[in-house]
């Protein structure tokens, strides 16, 4: 596993059975922190990427475990059945801690998605960390006698980071909103989201993620994108409240929407950030696609059909009624293993001679071999962290299924091929097999 967890109740008060909020209900999130709006920047993203992956993997394993409603209770049923049955699971309330949910995450997750572990990094984490752990999560429900219930909570109450060691608690009723929007998060979607800059792309990415198997073909209202994409109207940002503490004025508060007097209707209304549909596509719709298809190293192909001769396929279309556009078709394929799919692909082009398979398949496996010569360096099972062992898996997966298709396709002997590289493949199986 990616990360290692670890469950604790803060106090011993008795633990209360919450009414359940319908799904259909948004979240009232000025920091626009979850479901819909999304204006975190690019570090903060990163650290709810670890939580959310963190909170699948928990999930994950309570699935695994729970014999009366988890995996065990559904064997008998088809494997659609039980992949709906999986979707829809909700781990018994006894399973999560009475206040906090506390996850620790190693050096290697770090680095993986910071870059490295150095004093600037503990920097970036930490001002990332003071964002979150500043904004609070308004919900509204009504309980089972009807009567309106308002929550208010910070999703992280306190973090800490040492030695390039992170540790987070998060508060219990985030960790159960959090269970639903983790489905469908990987360690790949996880090594995508690090190459993404923008914010739309990103978003982009936590859409598509949820649901992989039917986003081909998804269609969205412009009206729901906009929300979603938190690009339907004007907020303030950290510039407009300090220029406006410069100019003595208070009352100007972070991510609040911007209001302007309409002297029509006589009140205050919110101010479209892009009320022209030109605008919205060339900066939020084209930048976003665009970065994802660029970035997401094959993971993520674009099924659209271009719209002209020597065109690069879109990965959207923009649905028209008469000439309005009036929502957005998502045309986006997620792809397994694109390194094996472009292996297949290749074999079917390289028919002439004077193409040498070497030079299309040399930099991959070079690549991979490196990888899972690391293991002839182990000397201590300890010493070894859970993401390493996934990072050799997942090579050592992909250098034997390449390798066998290589093979398939000539007899001539290729240099990747090391009895060094059999030997740590050996001694992974011995090792961690497990």
């Amino acid at each position: 596993m990616t990360m290692s967890n670890k469950l604790s109740a803060t106090s011993e008060q008795p633990q209360t059975m919450l009414y359940r909020m319908p799904e259909e209900l948004r979240y009232i999130i000025p920091a626009k922190f979850l479901f819909g709006r999304q204006e975190l920047n690019k570090n903060q993203r990163k650290i709810v990427a670890l939580l959310l992956l963190q909170i699948k993997q928990w999930r994950d394993e309570l699935y695994e475990s729970d014999l009366i409603n988890g995996k065990m209770s559904v064997t008998e049923l088809s494997v659609d059945e039980r992949r709906a049955h999986y979707n829809n699971f909700r781990p018994d309330p006894d399973t999560i801690p009475k206040h906090h949910l506390a996850v620790r995450f190693q050096q290697d997750i770090i680095k993986k998605m910071f870059g490295s572990i150095d004093y600037e990094t503990h920097r970036i984490i930490g001002r990332a960390l003071k964002g979150i752990m500043g904004r609070v999560v308004h919900e509204q429900d009504r309980d089972s006698a009807g009567k309106l219930v308002t929550k208010m909570y910070v999703i992280i109450p306190k973090a800490e980071i040492s030695g390039g060691v992170l540790e987070i608690l998060i508060d219990r009723d985030a960790a159960i909103k959090l269970i639903d929007h983790s489905k469908g998060y990987s360690d790949t979607d996880l090594s995508i989201w690090t190459e993404l800059d923008g914010g739309y792309s990103q978003k982009l990415l936590e859409v598509i993620s949820k649901n992989k198997r039917h986003v081909n073909g998804m269609t969205m209202s412009i009206e729901d994108f906009r929300f979603t994409f938190a690009c339907d109207y004007k907020t303030y940002s950290r510039k407009d409240v300090e220029d406006a503490i410069k100019r003595g004025d208070n009352s100007v508060r972070y991510g609040d929407h911007v209001l302007k007097y309409n002297p029509k209707t006589e009140l205050f209304e919110k101010v479209p950030l892009y009320p022209r549909m030109q605008s919205l596509q060339h900066r939020v719709i084209e930048p976003a696609f665009q970065q994802l298809l660029s970035k997401s190293q094959g993971y993520w192909v674009a099924t659209d059909k271009p719209e002209a001769e020597g065109a690069e396929p879109k990965g959207y279309e923009l649905i028209r009624v008469k000439k309005k556009i009036t929502g957005i078709r998502f045309c986006l394929k997620y792809v397994k293993n694109p390194v094996v799919k472009a292996i297949k692909e290749k074999k079917q082009e390289v028919k002439d001679e004077s193409i040498p398979l070497l030079e299309t398949m040399s930099p991959v496996m070079n690549s991979l071999a490196q990888t899972i010569l690391e293991v002839n360096k182990v000397s201590a099972i300890l010493d070894v962290t859970q993401e390493q062992v996934n990072t050799w898996k997942l090579a050592i997966d992909s250098y034997i299924t390449t390798r066998k298709l290589i093979e398939s396709m000539t007899d001539k002997p290729q240099p990747f091929f090391s009895n060094d590289v059999d030997e740590a493949i050996e001694k992974f199986y011995k090792y961690f097999k497990k």
